[in-house]
């Protein structure tokens, strides 16, 4: 055996090929470099055990969801049972300040507002015009040719005719007693002024007949004379204070009939101006009932949902007709992040944010940051459409719905965009509320070796427990 080594090692490697291919390959002289490929894997093994262990990575939630507005969806409704005659608008569309989206039936908002203007259109010269009596003012119709002044007119110089009789009457009266008392007065001065001259002519007939020079008949007739004007003179003073009570009670008389008359009128002010007051205030109402027979547009909007009804149907009272989303309000990412993974997102965490309609190596995408976290959990409502794209949904449940996760329970994310990193969007592309997204949520970092682990350990402690 030595001898065969020791002629292996003396015979040339050709020969050795020749004689013994084996042998000849087992005297091949091992490469330098073959020497250290164990050194070299030895190596990458612990190099890579090292990374994984030392090295972060980002760990990221995923979350479907979908583009909203921050400012609440407007929807339509009407104010009265209507019937819808026309319907201007479909889903999708823009729409404009003041733009007419649907037209109710008119008929019954005009026939309130018709009775209602006429109701103002009466009541209205009629107040005016007991305020002008009230203030003591001529009333003059503005516009004679309207009927309801017009006839206000007429009331007004019917009622200012019996006023000047009622006040004419109880001054006629006044005036009469006053003239009355002037005259029993003046009858009273002159009575007692003969009275006056027949006490005097009494006392001469008494001293005459004391000097025996008149007689006793004398005497007694100037007697009577006196008695009749003392008795005509008290007659006289007590007619006209008679007629001087007569004449305080028709003063009083005069200004009780002055002080009902207007306080009729006071009492019709309050009476005619409350009704006034309410029928504007009906009008004012039925006007903006007949105005929201057109239903506009209360400000640039995408037209969110529109109810299954077409011409002719009938609207109930608040009965919803249309959804629209403000244009210009600030969007945001509504994402639902299911339950298993719900307790590492918190507020302020960065997210990438996909549109599912775009393929993001291409189009791009948008950053964001969580700005709320649900208080609580949901449930998904069972049959809920759990596919990301596709369809134009009816309404916006059904949009929420076909971004949810498919089962289990889950938490509303809102996030803010912060920036969008959108290019080479087709033509007349905008972002508009109801986009389906995938958000990536940065939640923190973690190795390799953590991962591994964390899935490595809970098998080990929960493997093979089954009974």
């Amino acid at each position: 055996m030595m001898a065969r080594d020791l002629v292996a090692q003396t015979t040339p490697h050709s020969i050795l090929e020749f004689e013994s291919p084996s042998q000849a390959l087992i005297e091949t002289p091992v490469r330098r470099s073959s020497r250290h490929v164990t050194w070299i894997v030895s190596a990458m093994v612990i190099s890579l055990l090292v990374v994984s262990a030392t090295f972060p990575i980002d760990k990221v939630v995923t979350a479907t969801g979908r583009v909203s507005s921050t400012e609440r969806e407007i929807v339509m409704q009407p104010l009265d049972v209507s019937i819808v005659r026309t319907i201007n608008v479909q889903v999708g569309q823009v729409v404009h300040t003041g733009d007419v989206l649907a037209t109710l039936d008119p008929t019954l908002a005009a026939a309130d507002v018709s009775n209602l203007q006429a109701q103002v259109a009466n009541l209205a010269p009629e107040v005016e015009r007991l305020r002008d009596e009230s203030a003591g003012r001529p009333y003059a119709a503005h516009n004679p040719s309207d009927p309801y002044q017009a006839l206000q007119q007429s009331a007004y110089e019917q009622r200012h005719a019996q006023y000047t009789a009622l006040m004419s009457a109880d001054t006629q009266k006044i005036n009469s007693l006053e003239a009355q008392i002037a005259g029993n007065l003046s009858q009273a001065t002159y009575y007692r002024q003969r009275l006056s001259l027949a006490s005097g002519v009494e006392d001469m007939r008494k001293q005459l007949e004391q000097m025996q020079v008149g007689s006793k008949l004398n005497t007694l007739a100037a007697i009577d004379t006196r008695v009749e004007m003392e008795r005509s003179m008290s007659q006289a003073q007590a007619a006209a204070d008679s007629e001087k009570q007569d004449l305080g009670a028709a003063i009083a008389q005069r200004d009780q009939d002055k002080q009902n008359w207007f306080a009729q009128v006071s009492q019709s002010i309050h009476d005619e101006g409350g009704k006034l007051d309410d029928a504007r205030a009906q009008l004012e109402k039925a006007q903006l009932h007949k105005k929201l027979v057109e239903m506009r547009a209360p400000s640039d909007a995408i037209v969110l949902n529109i109810e299954k009804l077409s011409i002719g149907s009938v609207l109930q009272v608040g009965e919803q007709f249309m959804t629209l989303v403000p244009l210009d309000a600030p969007l945001e990412i509504e994402a639902f992040v299911s339950g298993d993974d719900a307790g590492f997102v918190h507020e302020g965490d960065p997210v990438e944010i996909k549109f599912n309609t775009f393929n993001y190596a291409i189009y791009g995408d948008a950053i964001g940051k969580v700005r709320l976290v649900s208080a609580d959990s949901f449930v998904q409502p069972q049959g809920a459409a759990t596919s990301s794209g596709g369809g134009d949904p009816s309404t916006t449940q059904s949009q929420a719905q076909s971004s949810m996760p498919g089962t289990g329970v889950f938490y509303r994310d809102y996030v803010t965009l912060e920036k969008l990193r959108l290019r080479n969007t087709p033509e007349g592309f905008r972002l508009v509320p109801g986009l389906n997204v995938t958000a990536d949520i940065n939640v923190g970092k973690r190795t390799v070796a953590d991962y591994l682990l964390g899935r490595f350990l809970p098998a080990m402690q929960e493997g093979m427990r089954e009974p």
